[in-house]
This record gives C-alpha cells, structure tokens and sequence, in this order.
C-alpha cells in the first residue's frame, strides 16, 4: 500500500470527516510530492463542491482562475483551522444569527452569504469554471500560494483585523493573511 492510500485508508478507518491534507506546509507528514506520489484527496460530498463552487463564484467570479483558486484555498484552509467549523459548507455558511437561525445582515464569514442580495447563479459560464476550481481544490490539485490565509478582504477596504495579522499573498483585488 503506498503512502496517499494508507493515508485515506486510516483516516476512515479513523472515521474522520475532516481533510486530511491540503497543503503540505500546514500537514508536512502527508507531503507526497517528494514521492512523486498523487495528492490525498480532501474528504468531501458532492454538497460540498457545491458549496465551495458557490462561494468561489460569489466571492470571486471576476477574478482570474488563480484568484478564484485563492479563495477556494482560504475555505479549504478555514476548515482545516481549530478556529472554524469542520465541513466546507459550514465554514462558507458561518455568520451571526437571530433567534430563529437565520444570518445576520452583513455578519457573516463570506459577505455574499448575507448581504442582502440575490444568491441565485446568473453567469453559467463562470459557475461552471467555479465548480473545476472546486473540484480540483477539494482534489488536493492546487498548491497553497497563499501559505495558509485563513482570511482575505479586498484591496480597497482597510479592515482593523489586518494590522493583527501576517500578509501572506496579494491575487487580483484580495490581500490574504494568516494569523
């Protein structure tokens, strides 16, 4: 059995749910590029691409693919993090609620998800292109430019959380950061 299957093999023998890598500069006993080995898959259900492609085309369907790989890349990296949910959708559906659980007006992770406009995909095209990125994110196909932001924000905004954080890639209009 060599290295990528025994991987898989005792994460779910293990049962684990969360990835098992992504990025070999954040789970370094699982590179495999030096092996010439193929990468370990994120664990995922076809809801999760969907949710991945949702918040790739929301997010950054105006960017260039390396952009929108960014920001599939911060997703995947948030649900590796201690600090947010365990599954893609969560981590794209996290946000301040009220009483009833419904989002918060403008208080969520990703601001598409409760800004007030309409979630409906408009541009095929670019889903379509959302939903390879997604794909190829959650295959473990794409190398972490971004050294494992967790957070990004767009070039013409000036956050306050920036000043506590590392820079760690600037694509398109999106700064990227770690803690």
């Amino acid at each position: 059995m060599n290295l990528s299957n025994l991987a898989v093999s005792l994460a779910v023998g293990l049962g684990v749910t969360a990835p098992v890598a992504i990025n070999s500069a954040l789970n370094p006993f699982f590179d495999l590029s030096s092996v010439n080995e193929t990468p370990v898959p994120f664990p995922h259900t076809e809801r999760d691409v969907q949710c991945l492609a949702r918040n790739i085309y929301f997010e950054a369907r105006g960017e260039s693919i390396e952009g929108q790989e960014a920001v599939a890349l911060v997703t995947l990296n948030r649900v590796m993090d201690e600090n947010y949910p365990d599954t893609v959708c969560e981590v794209v559906h996290q946000a301040q609620r009220d009483r009833r659980g419904n989002p918060i007006r403008n208080r969520c992770q990703f601001s598409w998800y409760c800004d007030g406009l309409s979630d409906v995909v408009r541009d095929r095209e670019s889903y379509n292109t959302s939903v390879e990125v997604a794909e190829r994110a959650l295959a473990n196909r794409i190398e972490d430019f971004t050294h494992g932001a967790v957070n990004y924000h767009a070039d013409y905004v000036r956050p306050r959380w920036a000043a506590n954080v590392t820079r760690t890639a600037a694509v398109g209009q999106h700064i990227f950061y770690r803690p």
